[in-house]
C-alpha cells in the first residue's frame, strides 16, 4: 500500500520483482493498493476518494484471503 499511483511507482516495481523472482513461493497473486492512475485532485472530497484508505486495504485483504 502506498499513496503513489498504481503504475510507475515503487509499489509497481516491487510487485513486478516479487512476481518475477518469487512466483513459485507465492500462495496467491501480488495485489497492489495505491492511488489510481489519474492526476491528483485538490478538492478535499475528491482527495479522500483518490487516496488509499482502510476500506480499500480491507477489500484487497479479503480478496486475497479467498485464495
Amino acid at each position: 500500500m502506498h499513496e503513489d499511483t498504481l503504475s510507475g511507482g515503487i509499489g509497481a516495481e516491487l510487485a513486478a520483482i516479487l512476481a518475477e523472482d518469487l512466483f513459485e513461493h507465492l500462495d496467491g497473486p501480488v495485489t497492489r493498493v495505491a492511488a489510481p492512475d489519474v492526476p491528483f485532485p485538490y478538492a478535499p472530497p475528491l482527495e479522500e476518494a483518490y487516496l488509499p484508505n482502510e476500506q480499500k486495504i480491507l477489500t484487497a485483504a479479503r480478496e486475497l484471503a479467498a485464495y
